[in-house]
């Protein structure tokens, strides 16, 4: 039986792959709800929007609200956006609040919802925010979870009559065929550890996924906008991988 590699030559390689130096974690008598209620605060003060005339809440997670003091114990009921909602103690009723679980492009999904909600007229201030407070079900003795951490981002939407400002294009794909058990919830890799609540990725088949399907998706968008990927300034990508995305990208440009 081969050895183990050293922690060390582990981590090192997970730094090359992800580009991830360090996580963050909230404080163990700290919920979810105290981060995303900070983060959304800030975002209303920074847009000078006055919270009751937001029209929706959209609040993008996969673990509902994680309680203090207990590892892996979470609440979804009542909902994150209606718990927001209340916490910022918005009290127009025709503000709407709901969530949306769509793995890590939970937020992106979040801002195309809004987008949706303008543009047919429903809605002129939308805040989205993407939460995760991964720590709690993060296994130990697994290192597919190394690079996953807790955070929070806030974003307020809001309508424009301007055509060259705002969201031009979007796509989206989602693969539940082979792919839909490569993240999993599961027990342990120490069997000595009970529950089966724990986080489980398989990150070779994530990663080919995501360097595979990725491009793919940018190039749809940007093709429905007729816009050339040499053409695009910048990628925002969470992957230190994004010169190869858009190489990929004008790849695909290249050979459609």
């Amino acid at each position: 039986m081969q050895n183990p590699k050293p922690g060390a030559e582990v981590i090192k390689k997970l730094e090359e792959i992800s580009g991830i130096k360090e996580r963050r974690f909230i404080g163990e008598e700290e919920q979810s709800v105290d981060i995303l209620f900070d983060a959304s605060k800030k975002a209303l003060e920074n847009s000078g929007i006055n919270k009751n005339e937001l029209d929706a809440i959209i609040v993008a997670h996969n673990s509902g609200n994680m309680l203090p003091n207990k590892d892996g114990v979470f609440h979804t009921v009542p909902n994150l956006a209606a718990v927001l909602k209340n916490e910022l103690e918005i009290t127009n009723h025709q503000c709407i609040a709901y969530d949306i679980l769509f793995g890590c492009p939970g937020w992106l999904q979040g801002v195309i919802q809004a987008n949706r909600l303008i543009a047919n007229g429903e809605a002129k201030h939308v805040l989205v925010s993407g939460l995760e407070v991964a720590s709690r079900l993060l296994d130990p003795h697994d290192l597919d979870s190394l690079l996953m951490a807790d955070g929070c981002g806030a974003t307020i939407i809001s309508s424009n009559s301007d055509p060259n400002k705002g969201i031009i294009s979007h796509a989206s794909f989602s693969h539940t065929e082979n792919d839909l058990h490569n993240i999993t919830m599961g027990s342990s890799l120490n069997k000595e550890i009970s529950g089966d609540c724990y986080f489980k990725m398989n990150g070779k088949k994530v990663y080919k996924y995501a360097t595979t399907w990725l491009p793919q998706v940018i190039k749809q968008a940007m093709d429905k906008v007729s816009i050339n990927p040499k053409d695009v300034d910048y990628f925002f990508l969470s992957s230190s991988q994004w010169k190869n995305v858009k190489s990929n990208c004008e790849q695909l440009n290249e050979t459609v």
